[in-house]
């Protein structure tokens, strides 16, 4: 029999906590430990050598807050996914989120299919990133545009495209979410995988700013850049398009652009090719 992940609930209020270790004892996956604050909590993780593979927090309680223990988790065991629960919607909480460390965010009221599915993400990915606290900068302060620098890493760009879809899901409508989600992965990992090549010590910059009539989002990284009017339309020829892929000693794929072109409004590549700016029509 596999071995179950073991999954801490923080949350001060009995009921809710009572509600989340059941329903997680309930999937037959986990073993879970609780705690009513911070401070418990942290308490349990020392006592345990830090034994556990997913945090879920609130983040409004006594004592020690969840915002503190993110922080204090983040420096002690970043390689532990902590996801947060918790009624607080306003950009300023998730961007302070997303600064401590938190891996997700999910809102209340919850949806219990969302909880189950998110614990079960964090768990398969516990131990396995590679992400450091000092590696991420945030910063929400030039005209409403809102900015994450980070490492080249997966990790950060899966942050960030979580992140933006609880910033904006109570003003977009789902198709407009998918969308947006699909250029944020695409556009992301060309910058991470073509421009960067993985290079850690190398930057993405992923920055979006909401107006009232459209979305607009940045994705930059520090590679070398390409000349974007070169760029193959795979639809003309997609058998071809494989071909001359496979022939360059690249995966099968390339029609991440071609695709974000179709569901996005408006696809903008610098002059050097190594920064892509995005824009959603609202309404």
């Amino acid at each position: 029999m596999a071995k179950k992940s073991r999954i801490l609930v923080v949350e001060d209020d009995g009921s809710v906590r009572r509600m989340l270790v059941d329903l997680l004892d309930s999937e037959g996956l986990y073993e879970t430990g609780q705690a009513g604050n911070g401070a418990e909590a942290l308490k349990i993780l020392e006592e345990s050598d830090y034994a556990f593979d997913v945090i879920l927090t609130d983040l409004m309680m006594p004592v020690i807050g969840g915002l503190e223990l993110i922080k204090e988790l983040a420096q002690r065991t970043p390689n532990i996914p902590v996801v947060v629960i918790t009624a607080i919607r306003d950009q300023q909480g998730i961007l302070d989120c997303l600064k401590s460390g938190a891996w997700d965010y999910i809102t209340k009221p919850f949806d219990i299919r969302h909880v189950r599915s998110t614990v079960r993400r964090a768990a398969r990915v516990s131990g396995k990133m590679e992400v450091q606290p000092d590696e991420l900068e945030v910063s929400a302060n030039l005209r409403d545009w809102v900015e994450l620098t980070a490492s080249t890493d997966i990790e950060y760009l899966s942050r960030f495209r979580k992140f933006t879809e609880v910033l904006l899901s109570s003003r977009l409508q789902q198709e407009a979410r998918e969308d947006i989600r699909l250029a944020i992965e695409e556009i992301g990992r060309n910058a991470i995988e073509w421009g960067n090549r993985g290079d850690r010590e190398k930057k993405i910059r992923l920055s979006y700013c909401l107006f009232p009539d459209r979305l607009v989002i940045k994705i930059e990284d520090e590679g070398e850049g390409f000349i974007p009017e070169r760029l193959d339309d795979p639809s003309v020829d997609p058998v071809g398009h494989i071909h001359k892929r496979r022939a360059a000693g690249k995966r099968v794929g390339g029609y991440g652009v071609y695709i974000v072109k179709k569901v996005m409004d408006e696809v903008l590549f610098s002059k050097k090719g190594n920064s892509v700016i995005m824009t959603k029509k609202l309404g």
